[in-house]
């Protein structure tokens, strides 16, 4: 009798433990899963000019991304703006939240995502001129739908603002080492004020095997009939390695057209990649007109 209660004890014990040890398991990969589901990112930067502020903080950025299963994730991009004006620098803002749909015949997007127009990437420290002619839509709340077809990735979009609903489209081709963007906008109007008129932009992009590389992306706006301005911008960059140090230099010329006066910007940056996300860049920037400014930044990205 008593060792029948013994081996029903042990019976008992075993099975506790198998259970302990199951349920262990699925909070170790329920854990696990959480962990690998949720990617925090973001980037710091510091920066010295010879004109302007001096030394500044430039603009921190965290990002949060959420993945909740194959169909749907979530994410959202809290940004400290840095710049000169120490009455809005310390502000921190909400830059992106979205959430996000996937299935076989198309993505969605909806939330404080911005709209897909223009690419503005430069590998200078300096922002290419054709960001700043009211074509950089990135402050609004609105839906993205998508689909891709081979080599072509075509976007509408929608979005809210405070004379109705603007909309556009743009198409992206990718084959190798060469890349197309195309782009549409028309803003929304009430009682003939427009919100932001119709803007195109278009994109190219080439990049060699032997780390040459060539973009060339051209801009329009037409505000209102006052308003219309178009800006141009070309770059040429080298990737190469010195000291087993990966480096890159980028020339680049950026040229606007306005009612106002024309611009024209040139500029040389030399970015060397000390370790994984640590960049230090050395810049040369000249506005026409003006003097040249030089530029050391450093920025950590992770």
């Amino acid at each position: 009798m008593k060792k029948n209660k013994f081996i029903t004890l042990g019976l008992l014990l075993v099975g506790t433990s198998q259970i302990f040890a199951d349920t262990l398991t699925e909070r170790v990969t329920a854990l696990e899963s959480a962990k690998v589901a949720t990617k925090i990112g973001g980037i710091a930067q510091v920066k010295y000019a010879s004109k302007g502020a001096g030394t500044t903080l430039g603009d921190v950025e965290l990002y949060i991304k959420h993945t909740i299963n194959d169909q749907f994730d979530g994410h959202l991009k809290l940004k400290r703006r840095g710049g000169d004006n120490k009455d809005t620098e310390d502000n921190i803002i909400l830059g992106v939240a979205g959430i996000n749909y996937h299935n076989a015949n198309f993505n969605a997007s909806i939330g404080r995502i911005g709209t897909p127009f223009g690419s503005y990437a430069t590998g200078m420290v300096t922002d290419p001129l054709t960001k700043g002619i009211d074509s950089d839509k990135s402050d609004r709340n609105g839906l993205v739908l998508s689909k891709t077809l081979g080599d072509i990735k075509v976007s509408v979009y929608a979005n809210e603002k405070d004379k109705g609903t603007s909309k556009g489209i743009s198409a992206n081709y990718t084959n190798g080492a060469f890349n197309t963007d195309v782009y549409y906008f028309n803003g929304a109007s009430s009682n003939g004020i427009k919100d932001a008129g119709t803007s195109k932009a278009i994109r190219l992009d080439y990049k060699a095997n032997n780390g040459l590389s060539v973009a060339y992306e051209n801009v329009k706006t037409n505000k209102d009939a006052t308003i219309k301005k178009s800006a141009s911008h070309v770059e040429v960059g080298y990737a190469h390695q010195i000291m087993a140090t990966d480096a890159s230099i980028t020339l680049a010329y950026s040229r606007e057209n306005a009612a106002a006066g024309n611009k024209k910007q040139t500029g040389v940056t030399y970015n060397l990649m000390l370790t994984k996300g640590m960049t230090v860049s050395l810049e040369s920037n000249k506005l026409k007109e003006s003097s040249s400014t030089n530029t050391l930044k450093v920025s950590y990205s992770f």
